[in-house]
């Protein structure tokens, strides 16, 4: 139905008082179809809630499998956010059952070490 909404006129392009959008929420709530339907209207991929998380760190955080992380990164997600708990997609992810033992995923969420 949301796809159906947006070609109707809906905004995707809407924040919620708490700062979330609807790209939040469908990765908060692991639905990949509307994070994919998000993503293809334009919803900005780097959008921090009022809990300083973005939609990565939120599919990190409750995701069943990695296929709507990879969809964020994809679109170019920010992997350094981090959030009010000092938390990063990367620390949600391994605390994930479901992502915790997915190396190649896990090494995506990895912040380049700096030159010293």
């Amino acid at each position: 139905i949301v796809p159906l909404l947006l070609k109707a006129g809906s905004k995707a392009r809407v924040t919620g008082n708490d700062g979330t959008t609807p790209l939040i929420m469908a990765a908060a709530y692991y639905r990949l179809d509307l994070v994919q339907v998000f993503l293809d209207a334009g919803v900005p991929v780097g959008a921090i809630d009022d809990d300083g998380k973005t939609a990565l760190i939120y599919a990190c955080q409750n995701a069943e499998s990695a296929d709507p992380v990879n969809l964020l990164l994809k679109a170019g997600a920010d992997i350094s956010v981090v959030d009010e708990s000092e938390q990063t997609a990367r620390d949600y992810a391994n605390g994930n059952t479901a992502l915790s033992e997915d190396e190649a995923l896990l090494g995506r969420l990895t912040l380049p070490l700096k030159a010293l």
